[in-house]
């Protein structure tokens, strides 16, 4: 999902083009765009971070398989052959390193605290 999108893969779409990537409202199921990325040879799996959709790409044989980066909004290709020489690539999964609640405690805390002893020295030096 991005946004309210949500990016389903297909072996077989609409008019049976082949496979490919459809956008879909997540809230409704409606069609935005079912042949939002066409010309692979078999998406197998798909993720995204901020902007960018990552799919995978099965090829048409061992060692063809990629993974392409695609505009998250556009369905432009931004490297089609981000990763190569894949065999019958099945998974693809995207961390994003968020601090946890209690990391931004401390540094609440922490900038709290330094903004009490400035003021401190300037009611000091006054």
């Amino acid at each position: 999902m991005s946004g309210n999108d949500l990016f389903v893969t297909s072996y077989l779409g609409p008019g049976l083009i082949g496979p490919m990537v459809g956008e879909y409202d997540a809230t409704t199921g409606a069609a935005i765009n079912p042949s939002f990325i066409t010309g692979l040879n078999g998406a197998t799996g798909l993720a995204v971070s901020g902007n960018d959709l990552f799919v995978l790409n099965e090829g048409s044989g061992l060692g063809t398989g990629t993974v392409g980066e695609y505009n998250a909004t556009t369905g432009a290709a931004l490297n089609a052959g981000f990763i190569t020489g894949l065999d019958v690539p099945t998974g693809l999964a995207v961390v994003s390193v968020v601090p946890e609640p209690s990391t931004w405690s401390m540094i609440a805390i922490g900038g709290v605290a330094l903004l009490g002893i400035m003021l401190r020295k300037k009611q000091r030096a006054a």
